[in-house]
Order: C-alpha cells, then structure tokens, then sequence
C-alpha cells in the first residue's frame, strides 16, 4: 500500500522523454460482430472482465500524470501478440503444444469468440514507430482488420499439422470444469454437454440432489452472539 505523505513527490519527471503505455483492445469491451468500423481511440471504454478493468484504469492513471505534471505518455491499445518464447498458457502456443502431445484442444463454450492476432516482430516495428514519432498524450490503437475465431484458429493449427479437427477439437468447455467433471465420473465428455443442453435432465439432477452436510445457522448465531 502507498501512504505518501507529500505529492509533490509524483513531480519528479524531467527526466523522462517519452514513456510508452502498453493497454489492451479489450478496454473498449464487446465489439459487435457486425460492425463496419473498428474501435476508434476516442471511443468510450467499457471493460467487461477485471483484467480488462485495470488495463483501463492503468490508462486513466498515466493519463493523470500527463495532464498533471507533463509526463509525456504515449499510450497504446494492442491485439493479442504471439511469437517465441511467448507464455506456454496462450492460446496459439498452447495448442500447438498441446497437438505436439497428441492431445485434443480445448474449445470454451463454442468457440465463436473473434480475436484479432498481430506477430510480435511487428509489435516491436509498431512500437518503434511510435516511439519517434507518436504524439505525447495520444493514444494508438496496434491491430488488424483480420478477424479470427477461436475455433477457427484451432482448425487452422490441425491443417498445419494434418490431423482431423472433428476428432482433435473439444468444443464446450466452461473453464475446463466439464471435462474434469465427466473424467472424475467417467462420463463421456459429449454425453455430459448432451445432459447439460437437455433442461428437463438438468432440472431432474437438481431436484434429486440431496445435500452431503446439514449446517444449523441459527445455533451458530445463537453460540456467536454468547461468545460475543
């Protein structure tokens, strides 16, 4: 936690030329699916998720400090970066990872999510550009019009590799809880997201479920408010 005691502390920025602010694109939220133009800097940002949520107020942060001691912040807006040496949990390297094993590539829900994917070799150019040449308290958004769903990517990774993707890709995922739930059970995994589709089944399951613990509530109240 920071407890400064003197503000003018936060002045000290002579020294500092340029300082480029990396965001994301998911700051601007939900883009729709039919829109004509892309997301524009001046645009309203409404993040729907919390990592999202502190890209943006990492944003409003460097901002403040350009308006209130002339810091000279460039911020930028990206798309997802793959390439080298990039974190094994992403999902263009953990797919093609995950191929390399012989396993099956977990799809969430669908898999209709649209991503846009830049090559980091050329995020590094962006920058560069941006660096000389971008305009102190300006923001740029770093994309392409280039869409791609998230299936869509795992379909092109098994064309890459020359295997079927009707048989190497697992649609459906709610975080990977289903899946761990039908191997826990051994439930085959399409028989577990058929019993999930079906309501009647599902409401079934649930009035027929019979709790494994009894809590009393009110004789914890009662014992709490004596020790208290």
């Amino acid at each position: 936690m920071h407890f400064a005691a003197q503000t003018h502390a936060c002045k000290v920025t002579g020294q500092i030329r340029r300082f480029i602010h990396v965001s994301i694109d998911e700051v601007y939220g939900d883009t729709d699916e039919d829109a004509i133009v892309g997301n524009h800097e001046a645009f309203q940002l409404l993040p729907t998720n919390p990592y999202s949520a502190t890209k943006a107020g990492a944003e409003m942060l460097v901002m403040a400090y350009n308006r209130s001691y002339g810091l000279p912040v460039i911020t930028t807006r990206g798309n997802n970066v793959y390439g080298p040496n990039q974190f094994l949990e992403k999902l263009i390297l953990k797919f093609i990872l995950l191929v390399m094993r012989g396993k099956t590539l977990p799809i969430h829900r669908d898999g209709s999510n649209v991503r846009s994917y830049l090559h980091c070799e050329d995020v590094a150019e962006t920058f560069e550009v941006i660096l000389h040449k971008g305009e102190a308290g300006h923001v740029y958004n770093v994309g392409t019009k280039k869409e791609r769903r998230g299936i869509d990517v795992a379909k092109d990774i098994c064309k890459l590799f020359s295997i079927d993707p009707e048989t190497n890709i697992q649609t459906g995922w709610i975080g990977g809880i289903l899946d761990q739930l039908c191997e826990k059970h051994g439930i085959p995994f399409e028989y577990g997201r058929g019993r999930l589709k079906n309501q009647t089944s599902l409401m079934a399951d649930i009035q027929n479920i019979k709790p494994t613990h009894v809590f009393n509530v009110i004789a914890r109240s009662s014992v709490m408010s004596e020790t208290v």
